[in-house]
């Protein structure tokens, strides 16, 4: 569980950062990076696709890292294969 709930903080978060990164480089595409036709729009529209994906939560992640670590009741059902 310890290993599992830290991928998905890790995955989660990295994600995190692609979006910001994305976000951030965004505005620098200009009028150009506005068309679907550009490979920066496909960029954008790829990441923030990627990361809405439900094992792509940071909030949730983040909490179920949380619970782990500090030995509270988990709550993300995710970490129980089976059940």
């Amino acid at each position: 569980q310890e290993h599992r709930a830290r991928w998905r903080r890790n995955n989660a978060y990295a994600g995190k950062l692609c979006v910001q990164a994305v976000e951030r480089l965004f505005p620098l595409a200009g009028g150009r990076g506005l068309g679907f036709d550009s490979a920066f729009q496909r960029g954008l529209r790829d990441v923030l696709a990627a990361t809405s994906q439900n094992s792509m939560a940071w909030d949730v992640a983040a909490v179920t890292y949380g619970q782990q670590r500090f030995g509270a009741v988990l709550t993300d059902p995710r970490l129980f294969p089976g059940r």
